[in-house]
């Protein structure tokens, strides 16, 4: 009958939150030890030009400003891929609670500074050495992700922190897993693509940078506008409720 089913959709509920929850907290946690094995390692060992191995053009030797501002973005972000999923776990939030609450103010706020970090090094020198041609298009596509996420920053902390109202710091805490979780979902399968089509000629720098523009320039800012109120709108008020 109704209760029934009911509760044959509640069972369907949770096991596609674990389902989303062990695939987000994989991939965060491998993009992690990538981030730290690669990006962080090259900036404890002052070698910043390696950077260009990922992204021809990354590196700029004679901006500062630009290094400083990559170089936060990537340390700031490395924490929260690391330590963010814990935050999405019913059972540890519940039994840890006093590290959910300091892990998530630390988190929160080295992302935010992350948002400011990543929107410095466009500010600075733009994507124009991956993308020279889309410039203003690709550079858009980042000042719109970094105010989404910052303004997620800010909403999290406000309503946990001020407004007390816990049900709406879920809702933006599933909406900034759908942006940051989004963001690399949709930058790998475009370099999976990329991989696939090139093949052979994968280390062309002029036809890498028509795939970078697809993601940056085109895909990016619609499909996180979009990811973003998904995730918080399904997951934050039917699957969140479900499980909390």
């Amino acid at each position: 009958s109704q209760k029934t089913s009911e509760q044959t959709c509640a069972k369907i509920l949770r096991w596609e939150w674990r389902l989303f929850l062990v695939t987000f907290s994989f991939g965060l946690f491998s993009l992690a030890i990538y981030m730290i094995s690669f990006y962080v390692r090259s900036i404890l060992g002052r070698n910043l030009a390696a950077w260009d191995i990922v992204f021809p053009g990354m590196y700029h030797v004679d901006n500062v400003k630009s290094q400083i501002g990559l170089g936060v973005h990537f340390i700031g972000g490395a924490y929260f891929v690391l330590m963010a999923p814990l935050q999405y776990v019913p059972w540890f939030r519940r039994k840890y609670l006093n590290f959910h609450r300091w892990n998530g103010r630390v988190a929160v706020t080295l992302l935010g500074i992350t948002a400011v970090g990543g929107s410095i090094y466009t500010w600075e020198v733009g994507i124009s050495q991956i993308v020279p041609e889309y410039q203003t298009s690709a550079n858009c596509a980042l000042y719109v992700f970094g105010v989404l996420v910052f303004t997620c920053c800010v909403m999290l902390y406000y309503h946990a922190a001020i407004s007390k109202q816990i049900d709406k710091h879920q809702l933006w805490a599933y909406r900034l897993a759908g942006m940051v979780f989004g963001s690399q979902l949709y930058f790998r399968l475009i370099f999976l693509v990329e991989a696939m089509v090139l093949g052979e000629n994968f280390d062309d720098i002029a036809m890498r940078r028509q795939c970078l523009y697809l993601y940056f320039g085109r895909l990016r800012s619609p499909l996180h506008c979009w990811g973003t109120w998904f995730i918080g709108s399904y997951m934050g008020r039917s699957m969140g409720s479900s499980v909390n």
